[in-house]
């Protein structure tokens, strides 16, 4: 089987403008990219980088699947009204609903993390308030919706029925929930069935996210890959551990390429 493998960009030690080159270099198909902060005026909405990132795809034959909203986890969507925090989030999302349709790309992703965190009933309502408005943004362009967060499998049936949305997914990650949650990562991802969408996040560590092999952290990685693979998962894995240098990319590229030949073997 042609496993489909993509990085995030923030994974790779190159500039934004060099991500979607370095990632077919490295034999990838896919990248998913930051659209920045908004400290920094969010740097993908710059029309000349946009432009560049789009040939660039076209010419290398990499998708990118996704812009993601990492400045949530700084300014979050979970905070009351009138909070300068809550007002940066949603303006984050409409400039992401904004540059995917102007590129072509096909989703958006929101992580619920650090600032962005649910941590009581009001950032759950909150939550739900700012997915179902950035879903109606989304769908009028078709562009699907992603929520990354560490729900365990009855939490996030409740968000899927209460948001009520069908562009929304799962951005289903390998490593989050046993770091950020103390949860077993592969019920989750079972249960999730059709919302984890056609990509998801692989990495692992131990008390920090992203900073060790692969299969070589805390995380459970290759129980949880076991069950991605036997319950048919076809869409792209997402690299996302941080990478120093293309040589220690393409270590584990090669690597994570026999861990799903493996598990697949044993599906």
């Amino acid at each position: 089987m042609e496993w489909k493998i993509g990085v995030t960009q923030w994974s790779l030690p190159c500039a934004v403008s060099d991500c979607v080159e370095t990632a077919s270099a490295l034999g990838l198909q896919a990248v998913q990219v930051d659209l920045g902060a908004a400290a920094d005026g969010y740097p993908l909405t710059d029309p000349a980088l946009q432009e560049h990132l789009c040939k660039d795809a076209e010419r290398c034959g990499v998708e990118i699947v996704s812009i993601v909203l990492n400045d949530l986890c700084k300014n979050g969507f979970v905070h009351a009204k009138g909070d300068p925090r809550r007002e940066i989030a949603w303006k984050t999302m409409e400039s992401g609903v904004e540059t995917a349709a102007r590129m072509g790309v096909r989703s958006i992703c929101l992580p619920s993390f650090f600032d962005n965190a649910i941590r009581d009933t009001d950032g759950y309502a909150r939550t739900v308030s700012a997915l179902r408005h950035i879903c109606t943004l989304g769908a009028a362009q078709g562009i699907a919706i992603y929520t990354e967060n560490v729900m365990d499998a009855d939490g996030l049936a409740q968000l899927f029925r209460d948001v009520a949305c069908e562009n929304l997914n799962l951005l289903f990650d390998s490593q989050n929930y046993s770091c950020m949650a103390g949860l077993d990562a592969a019920p989750v991802f079972a249960a999730a069935g059709a919302r984890v969408g056609d990509f998801l996040h692989v990495k692992d560590g131990t008390d920090t996210l992203g900073t060790a092999p692969l299969g070589t952290g805390s995380s459970g990685f290759l129980h949880t890959l076991r069950t991605i693979v036997a319950n048919g998962f076809t869409g792209y894995y997402i690299l996302e551990n941080k990478y120093s240098s293309l040589k220690a990319a393409e270590h584990e590229i090669a690597a994570f390429r026999e861990m799903l030949r493996h598990a697949a073997q044993q599906a």
